[in-house]
């Protein structure tokens, strides 16, 4: 540095000594930035400790505030306290860095202000780019210094001695980088903070804060502007091997693209893509019920920060991955349709984003490398033979790439929650598909390499480094797919009562099946299926129109189960069998034999494996195809019912337990009570009231038990055994069908309250009209808030 050509020319010995002791203060000063960016570092990354979260945040404040205070100065001495209440003596005025500018911050309330923090971004850009008026200031600086360089050593001797602080520049110690900065986002996206979200906004908006501090300080163009300011650590020239002062006359740096050091503390206080990734996670893993608007909010900040900042600032990219597989893991419900938009656009997006070979350099500008060669080059040799080292000769997959399963499988999932909604079955599938291209990105490159990678992989040749590690061909994401997403798609098809659908389950589990006969390479991450697979599979072809084609089909699928030496036998996949025999025989006499046949199957399988054994679900299908088929021996099939019911009932504990019994089970055997017991009325009368009272007592009392009940005996019988108005809570508390709340068989209504025999009233519409009141309040208050959000925004 000039400091360095300083000692070399003929300078007093005080005047050495003066420049040896400024280096070692220049020296000290990034010894002391390295501490704090280790401390916060290693105290970082204790999991999920509150204390340790609060140390790196203190430790990034009090560097923060050490760097601010260096500009914050009273007549030339250092003041170490924050920015808020430091000022500074220029021309006899007192003035804040601050004052160079509006002094209103891009956060407020933990919350980034889109316009604020947009036209922050905007202003600290347009003063990155070097202004005409600048480089005429440097340019005269450089002539002036070229000229004293051919003086004697003596003039420069001489002069150095009466000025001896006007040449040596301004130390201070460097900002916290980018990395400091992730470090603390990092802690708080794992910790278990309530506002964490809040916390990752307000940092990001002290790093928007020292960004535009720097940049207005080092304006060349602002009217406050100061030439001492030449004579500062920021405006030092930053070299690709080193740090050398524009004044020293010795280096030449003519020809190359002069770099300030102010300008690499900018790019290293603007947050990057990655700072963006970690606030919206910190927002994603919150019940915050403004959690989404805020992850909206900051998707649209981060597009602007994509369009402005790039190639300036680095580390910035439209649809970054990491950004929308956040946010995508943010949406909760699908029923919204601005949210279920809102995802479709993000996975869209994120689709297009790894798929796309113009991204294939995504990942070599990570951190790990990128900080290794900003250290040192050891270190950077290591991380490469680390990324190297990543690859995997058994799965060929790069370790380091951006694992999406998790956006897929979100997305998929929320569509399950859709069940029945027109055309989701078909969104989904398209999801399924979408993973499976990803998934072909990651096997074989991308599509316009694609040809040669199957070739390669279909000869047994590959890329190899010099290790013989086999490296997989180039992709930026990785992806497994999971059989719970084929699950989660084959349950769509089951729900959608739709033919085609019904067809497409069965093409889709039989795919699965036909991984076990293909090469990893041509099952394109198909996963095997599993129990559930199949129940789902079967119950989707009750869709189908032709019933004896559908119970064929399902008679398949429970052999080729079967088959499938890994599988284990499940019950369940021979309970959803006797389901759809239910819906697509439904009133025929051949259903009781069928149920029949299948039970019995199942107690001959049984011997040999005692997961065959019939449960009570088993059971209690049974006794509802019993209710469901007419038939002539009544006496029979009312017989059978209720012995599989007296097995139910056998399985509880006591008189008021709902174990294996159900208010499914109390509503079929009614109904087989109400059709096969013709002999005498009042025998059936007795009966439906003995189940009714039972179903009373166990909490299993439905709609569906109440309506049996009701029509079994007279209005009158009907009234002094249920009463009126609300029936008791211990009635329906283990209900999981269609659940009745009032005597009526409804769940409520105009002028139902709780007023019975036997019930308090006391005070019942005061405190209804008082919920009322606070409900329509919180309704209002909500309004508001929004509304406040949208003008503010």
């Amino acid at each position: 540095s000039w400091s360095h050509g300083l000692e070399k020319s003929a300078l007093s010995e005080p005047n050495k000594e003066m420049v040896k002791l400024h280096r070692e203060w220049k020296d000290a000063e990034r010894e002391l930035a390295r501490a704090y960016s280790q401390g916060i570092k290693y105290t970082a990354r204790i999991p999920k400790s509150q204390e340790a979260t609060w140390m790196a945040e203190r430790l990034l404040n009090e560097w923060k505030n050490r760097f601010m205070g260096s500009y914050l100065e009273q007549e030339g001495q250092n003041n170490d306290d924050s920015i808020e209440g430091d000022k500074k003596k220029v021309g006899g005025t007192k003035t804040s860095v601050v004052d160079l500018e509006e002094k209103e911050g891009s956060c407020r309330n933990g919350e980034l202000s889109k316009k604020r923090t947009v036209r922050t971004i905007h202003q600290i850009m347009s003063r990155l780019t070097p202004s005409a008026a600048g480089t005429k200031i440097i340019e005269q600086e450089k002539s002036t210094n070229a000229k004293s360089s051919n003086e004697s050593t003596a003039t420069l001797s001489a002069t150095a001695a009466l000025y001896p602080s006007a040449k040596l520049p301004k130390i201070r110690i460097p900002p916290p980088t980018n990395k400091d900065y992730i470090s603390l986002l990092r802690s708080y996206s794992v910790s278990k903070a309530r506002r964490k979200g809040q916390q990752a906004e307000t940092l990001m908006g002290t790093m928007l804060d020292v960004a535009k501090m720097l940049s207005y300080y080092y304006n060349m163009d602002h009217p406050k502007w100061t030439e001492d300011r030449l004579f500062d650590v920021g405006m030092e020239v930053v070299e690709e091997n080193g740090v050398v002062d524009y004044c020293d006359s010795t280096n030449e740096i003519e020809g190359q693209n002069e770099h300030k050091q102010w300008m690499t503390w900018v790019k290293e206080s603007i947050p990057n893509s990655k700072a963006f990734s970690l606030a919206v996670k910190c927002h994603a893993g919150t019940t915050h019920n403004e959690s989404l608007s805020r992850i909206i909010a900051l998707n649209h900040i981060h597009n602007d920060f994509a369009q402005c900042c790039p190639p300036t600032v680095p580390e910035i990219y439209k649809d970054d991955p990491f950004v929308l597989l956040h946010s995508i893991k943010g949406l909760k419900n699908f029923q919204i349709p601005e949210e279920k938009a809102r995802g479709e656009e993000w996975i869209r997006r994120l689709h297009r984003f790894v798929i796309n070979s113009s991204n294939k350099d995504y990942l070599r500008s990570g951190e790990e490398v990128g900080n290794a060669l900003y250290d040192n080059v050891d270190g950077a040799e290591e991380a490469l033979n680390e990324q190297v080292g990543s690859y995997s000769s058994s799965t060929t997959t790069r370790i380091n790439a951006v694992d999406v399963t998790a956006a897929y499988t979100t997305l998929i999932r929320l569509y399950a929650k859709l069940r029945g909604t027109k055309e989701v079955a078909t969104n989904a599938r398209k999801t399924l598909d979408r993973m499976h291209f990803v998934h072909d990105v990651m096997m074989f490159g991308y599509e316009e390499n694609r040809a040669s990678a199957k070739k390669e992989t279909s000869d047994g040749n590959g890329t190899t480094t010099s290790s013989g590690v086999i490296v997989s061909p180039e992709h930026i994401a990785r992806i497994e797919i999971r059989p719970n997403a084929y699950n989660l798609v084959l349950g769509l098809y089951r729900d959608s009562r739709n033919a085609e659908d019904a067809m497409k389950a069965v093409e889709l589990l039989q795919s699965m099946v036909n991984v076990g006969k293909k090469s990893p390479e041509q099952c394109r991450g198909t996963p095997l299926p599993t129990t559930q697979s199949f129940e789902y599979t079967i119950l989707a072809l009750a869709s189908m129109k032709d019933a004896e084609q559908a119970i064929a089909e399902a008679n398949r699928l429970v052999r080729l189960m079967e088959a499938q030496e890994y599988l284990e036998p499940s019950v369940t996949v021979y309970n959803a069998l006797i389901e759809l025999c239910c819906k697509t025989m439904f009133i025929t006499p051949e259903l009781f034999d069928k149920a029949i046949n299948i039970l019995e199957t199942l107690k001959e399988k049984s011997i040999s494996h005692p997961q065959l054994t019939p449960n009570a679900e088993t059971l209690s299908l049974v006794i509802k195809a019993c209710s469901l088929s007419e038939r002539e021996d009544h006496e029979h099939v009312l017989k059978t019912a209720t012995d599989l019911f007296s097995q139910l009932v056998a399985k509880e504990t006591d008189e008021k337990s709902a174990v294996a019994l159900t208010d499914s089970c109390y509503f079929h055997l009614m109904k087989c009570v109400s059709m096969h017991m013709e002999e005498n009325e009042e025998d059936k009368k007795e009966r439906m009231l003995e189940l009714f009272s039972e179903a009373c007592q166990r909490g299993l009392a439905s709609a569906g038990v109440l309506t049996l009940f009701r029509n079994s005996v007279s209005e009158e019988e009907y009234r002094l055994t249920v009463g009126e108005g609300r029936l008791a809570d211990g009635w329906v508390k283990n209900v999981t069908g269609p659940k009745a709340l009032y005597t009526d068989g409804t769940k409520g209504g105009a002028g139902k309250n709780a007023r019975r025999e036997g019930k308090s009233t006391s005070d019942w519409a005061k405190k209804q009209r008082e919920r009322d009141i606070r409900h329509v309040a919180l309704k209002e208050a909500k309004k508001a808030r929004k509304l406040y959000k949208k003008i503010k925004s």
